[in-house]
């Protein structure tokens, strides 16, 4: 019984690992988890659920590393977080942080913050698996990792680059606003827009400021890297790649909009208080935005496996 114990906790070790720091944040501060972006910790959950699922998908293909000094590394390196997470959250690690920011520069220290937060369990993910499988076997959890490095890329750009800083993410803005109010036309809210700041007026007036990262460009980067990362797993026709891709950029657009749409529609017609609706601008975009990635991702496979049986050959599993 007790070496059964000992197999089962040996083979579900790496989902220990990754979930880890979600539980320990789930009993110091639960709320950060229901957020995500620059106003919470659900990314980390959203990483650690495409590892896991990575992780059972190339289960057969990664060799595990056994050793006395790996489980030392590892006990190491997760007490290293489960202490900076301590810190930051239940003493003045987030004050300094912040400080640290400030005196880089930075314009928005608590955006700093955040991106120090999502560096850290994206360092702690990449050892953890180094430590687990080694360097060749990075490239069977691409989809995790590229979500994670994304992730924290985008929230270093809004520290350091914020508002408008960046013109030419900026530039798509006027695009999504315009498109805005026109689809809000169609239900009776009446809009004006100047520059980057649109006035809602439903059964309640609201002003949206938007910026290039709350018109969904993160959303398209973060798509762009993953889908990139997806279809070098494949060997069909670069010719079919690039249709994908280009389908998926245009769906990635289109649910931005629909957020927009929804945010400004809650906002002239369900809640007008700001803290309200910073709660479910906080968690829209990934509700829309994940499903949908997902979605897509398992039809492109659907397609290449039909495809396939069409030609009356194997379907091509991804590389691992």
């Amino acid at each position: 019984m007790n070496s059964l114990i000992s197999f089962g906790l040996r083979k579900y070790e790496p989902v220990v690992i990754f979930l880890l720091p979600s539980f320990y944040i789930a009993f110091l501060d639960y709320n950060s988890l229901l957020s995500v972006w620059n106003v919470g910790r659900g990314s980390m959950i959203i990483g650690a659920l495409f590892l896991i699922y990575e992780f059972f998908s190339n289960e057969e293909n990664i060799r595990r590393r056994e050793g006395k000094k790996r489980v030392i590394f590892e006990t190491i390196l997760s007490f290293s977080l489960l202490l900076y997470l301590s810190y930051a959250i239940l003493f003045k690690g987030r004050e300094i942080i912040e400080k640290l920011g400030e005196g880089l520069g930075v314009a928005l220290p608590l955006s700093f913050y955040w991106f120090f937060d999502s560096f850290a369990f994206t360092l702690y993910i990449v050892l953890a698996l180094l430590l687990q499988f080694g360097f060749k076997a990075l490239k069977s959890f691409l989809l995790g990792l590229i979500y994670l490095l994304a992730t924290t890329t985008i929230l270093a750009l809004d520290a350091f680059f914020p508002y408008d800083s960046l013109g030419p993410l900026q530039s798509i803005v006027p695009l999504i606003l315009y498109t805005n109010s026109f689809l809000l036309s169609l239900v009776d809210v009446k809009t004006e827009i100047f520059e980057n700041i649109m006035e809602i007026q439903g059964e309640n007036f609201f002003r949206i400021r938007v910026f290039w990262p709350s018109a969904g460009v993160h959303s398209l980067i973060i798509y762009s890297f993953i889908m990139l990362a997806f279809l070098l797993k494949f060997s069909f026709p670069l010719r079919r790649k690039i249709l994908y891709f280009s389908f998926g950029a245009l769906g990635t657009f289109i649910i931005n909009i629909l957020r927009i749409f929804l945010l400004s529609y809650y906002a002239a017609f369900v809640q007008s208080e700001i803290k309200a609706w910073e709660e479910f601008h906080s968690i829209l975009g990934e509700i829309l935005f994940l499903p949908w990635l997902l979605g897509y991702l398992s039809f492109v496979i659907f397609i290449e496996a039909k495809r396939a049986r069409a030609l009356k050959l194997p379907p091509e599993p991804p590389a691992s």
